[in-house]
């Protein structure tokens, strides 16, 4: 936030000692002060654009999924499928409801998200995108920063001390995106707990004791930690340089394989040489005549929505829905929570309180990027799904059904009605059916 100051210029000595000469300053003695420029997102919907979105919607009543799947397709056209890893970047950036207790206990609304995964799996890309959209975003990576570098430092101005606002402090009302997470110092790490959980961080320097806020989602990557690559068989903790306090403090965490199979290589180099041919990389595509300009047109076409539309409709979104639990989706929640805390073999840095919470915010931010004002099933299935994608292991049914249903879930399905009817009747059948993969009850299946 800025703020303009009017006043005046006066002078202001300092102490008055025998035999030294005395210290004198300036100072301003304001008069008035106003709120220059408040920090809010820079993006304003105009009516024309919210009638649009709400035109959208309707045109997409009979499949409201495959309305999703084009806005998700917006996201990084650049990389070939990683449907699950787009979906989960757009709800970072929807984010939950924050709350505040009768107590006066703020839950944060925030999602943090942490992608984990081999180099070259396009983690840096995701973050680069992040950064064009939203509204506002800061930029660090974990290996050149300090505690004082992410949240703030005290430093000798003059005769006096100033605070200098790190990357989350800056980052307030919009996304930190931290590279290489795993490469912040352990005596640093403590420092972003509180400014991740309860969005604010405390500074006592210099006699000064302030309270500043951090009201930013978290969008961090890094690799595995001492592993060349990331192996599945393995816990998702294990395997990564980071404390169970910190890592349960996110909540979204995806794991990324670079996995050698012939089919999926093929699609790829596909599609990155035709995006390259597209953009004028290429001779065939200046040669190629009215042809190569239809296939261009119908490739643009299936990119999405242009970067200055997602901007605006990711703000709508933000601004127009407060979406409350629906029936369905606290029973669905509920029985997940219980069933994972009550597993023999659980991840307990990934199954505390926190993670009903992230379930919640994950759901929310699934209802509000479909433009609902209610959280139904179909986003309590989504959310379960993204969490446990992440964390699966051999003692979760739950997980191991949710990831056989949705293995094809990382591309975008032709049908994303039956692909996500598989999805509701894996998970579903998982958590209500007592983990033994049986039958849901028929109230769960409907869609």
């Amino acid at each position: 936030m800025r703020w303009k100051v009017t006043g005046w210029v006066i002078r202001q000595f300092g102490p008055m000692v025998p035999g030294m000469r005395c210290q004198v300053g300036l100072a301003l003695q304001a008069t008035s002060l106003t709120v220059a420029g408040e920090r809010k997102a820079e993006v304003e919907v105009t009516p024309e654009a919210a009638h649009a979105f709400a035109r959208f919607w309707q045109a997409h009543a009979g499949c409201p999924l495959m309305g999703r799947n084009k806005i998700v397709a917006s996201v990084c056209p650049e990389l070939h499928g990683l449907f699950h890893v787009k979906l989960a970047t757009l709800l970072m950036l929807v984010g939950g409801v924050a709350r505040r207790d009768p107590g006066g206990t703020r839950i944060r609304g925030q999602a943090h998200m942490l992608l984990v995964g081999d180099p070259g799996t396009g983690k840096s890309q995701f973050q680069r995108y992040v950064a064009k959209l939203a509204p506002r975003a800061v930029l660090t990576s974990g290996r050149g920063s300090t505690a004082a570098g992410l949240t703030a430092a005290a430093v000798h101005d003059g005769g006096g001390w100033a605070l200098e606002a790190g990357a989350l402090v800056l980052a307030d009302g919009g996304v930190c995106l931290i590279d290489e997470f795993d490469g912040i110092a352990e005596r640093d790490r403590a420092s972003i707990h509180e400014a991740m959980e309860q969005q604010t961080t405390s500074v006592a320097k210099a006699g000064m004791m302030v309270s500043l806020n951090t009201r930013a989602a978290v969008f961090a990557t890094c690799n595995p930690g001492r592993n060349q690559r990331y192996n599945p068989r393995l816990p998702l903790a294990s395997q990564l340089n980071i404390g169970g306090p910190l890592l349960s403090r996110f909540d979204i965490v995806i794991p990324l394989l670079d996995q050698a199979e012939p089919g999926r290589d093929e699609a790829v180099a596909d599609h990155l040489l035709h995006t390259h041919q597209r953009r004028g990389g290429s001779q065939a595509a200046a040669a190629g005549g009215g042809g190569a300009r239809q296939r261009q047109a119908e490739a643009e076409a299936a990119e999405g929505w242009p970067l200055a539309t997602l901007r605006q409709y990711l703000q709508w979104c933000r601004s127009s829905f407060r979406p409350t639990l629906g029936r369905d989706a606290e029973q669905l929640l509920s029985a997940h929570f219980r069933a994972r805390r009550a597993a023999e073999g659980r991840q307990a840095s990934r199954t505390t309180v926190r993670m009903l919470e992230s379930l919640v915010r994950v759901a929310q931010a699934h209802a509000r990027l479909m433009a609902r004002s209610q959280v139904g099933l179909q986003d309590a299935v989504v959310a379960v799904w993204l969490q446990e994608a992440a964390c699966v292991d051999s003692q979760s049914a739950a997980a191991a059904h949710a990831a056989a249903a949705a293995a094809d879930a990382q591309s975008f399905p032709d049908d994303p009605d039956a692909q996500y009817g598989r999805l509701q009747e894996a998970v579903v059948g998982a958590v209500m059916g007592g983990g033994d993969g049986g039958a849901p009850p028929d109230c769960y299946l409907e869609y």
